[in-house]
């Protein structure tokens, strides 16, 4: 992989995993830097949402006060506690030299949930989430056949290997 797809790939995983630390998840602040302001998210339960709405229901799940149908991905589940955010099976694809694509899986109190996410890059404000959607999976479905990947968090990222062209490869841009 080209050292420069490396760097942008390993910008989104970072951005994406420090969305998922419940420490950047409670400041309003830390998430309106991560997110684009023309940010969209299809949510695990259908719901549309953007970057205010986020922001504001991050707020009330950090506080303990989700309601019913949780926040954004709704990894809570009804109205349930939020729990510590997994994810498994992170690729980053360089789609182009400012957008990179990333897919996992989130678990969250046994809740599974296919993940795609579009970063993108502007000069001045940096690699932002540009595009976020969950899909309801269920936990004892394995997904595609892929080689197996370590869990990430918000610590360290894992993720397949790369593709012919050299855009794929784990979070650090080294090859499994």
């Amino acid at each position: 992989m080209r050292e420069r797809g490396r760097e942008q790939v390993r910008a989104a995983v970072e951005g994406e995993l420090r969305l998922l630390d419940p420490a950047v998840r409670a400041s309003a602040r830390l998430v309106r830097e991560l997110l684009d302001p023309e940010f969209t998210e299809f949510g695990a339960s259908g719901r549309c949402w953007d970057r205010d709405s986020v922001t504001a229901a991050l707020a009330l799940e950090s506080s303990g006060e989700a309601g019913p149908g949780g926040g954004p991905g709704d990894e809570a589940g009804p109205g349930g506690p939020a729990g510590p955010i997994t994810a498994t099976e992170l690729v980053g694809t360089l789609l182009a030299p400012d957008i990179v694509h990333l897919t996992y899986v989130s678990e969250r109190n046994g809740r599974r949930v296919r993940r795609s996410s579009l970063w993108r890059h502007r000069t001045g404000a940096g690699w932002r989430l540009y595009f976020h959607q969950g899909t309801p999976t269920d936990p004892a479905d394995p997904g595609p056949a892929r080689p197996a990947a370590a869990p990430a968090t918000a610590a360290g990222a894992a993720a397949g290997p790369p593709t012919a062209d050299g855009t794929r490869g784990t979070a650090d841009g080294t090859t499994p």
